[in-house]
């Protein structure tokens, strides 16, 4: 919850604007690591029609077992090595790690912060900075869908106004 009030300030700065995406299937981006996994394949044969495919690529396997290679949901550490796989990309492309602030980042050359939960991406900072940013990550092989304004994120609906101050002469 820090990290989401500290993003959201950041982006109330003269200036500054705020937008988000989702990570596209955020775990599956990411390698396992450490020990092998295997898993067990379900048994489809109460629904063959969902998977017409399934009996040629079996081989009338009994009981097929597979590597599992990705992060998937589910797996004990799949969220760790979706940090780590996170934070590595973001790395890659200037992104540093804000001490004591677990999840968020800062780009010294842009100006711009983000905070990064589970598969929500906040970045806030500079407007003329944001799409630069979200190239950036991009770039860095994380996959996003639609960048949009504030909205929804850690329970919070959120809505940001620029306030017009009129000077007297």
């Amino acid at each position: 919850m820090e990290t989401g009030k500290i993003i959201d300030w950041y982006a109330c700065l003269p200036g500054h604007r705020q937008q988000q995406a989702d990570a596209e299937q955020a775990y599956i981006q990411a390698d396992m690591r450490g020990c092998e996994t295997w898993v067990n394949l379900p048994d489809i044969k109460e629904c063959p029609e969902a998977f017409p495919w399934w009996e040629a690529a079996i081989g009338g396997m009994r009981r097929p077992v597979v590597r599992m290679v990705k992060a998937l949901y589910g797996h004990p550490k799949a969220g760790l090595y979706w940090e780590k796989h996170c934070d590595e990309k973001l790395r890659s492309v200037g992104f540093e790690p804000v001490p004591e602030c677990n999840s968020l980042y800062k780009h010294p050359k842009y100006d711009l912060m983000l905070s990064v939960y589970v598969d929500d991406i906040v970045l806030s900072g500079p407007a003329l900075w944001l799409d630069r940013g979200w190239a950036l990550i991009k770039d860095s092989g994380i996959l996003i869908d639609k960048i949009e304004d504030p909205g929804l994120y850690l329970g919070c609906n959120r809505h940001f106004h620029e306030e017009q101050v009129q000077v007297a002469d």
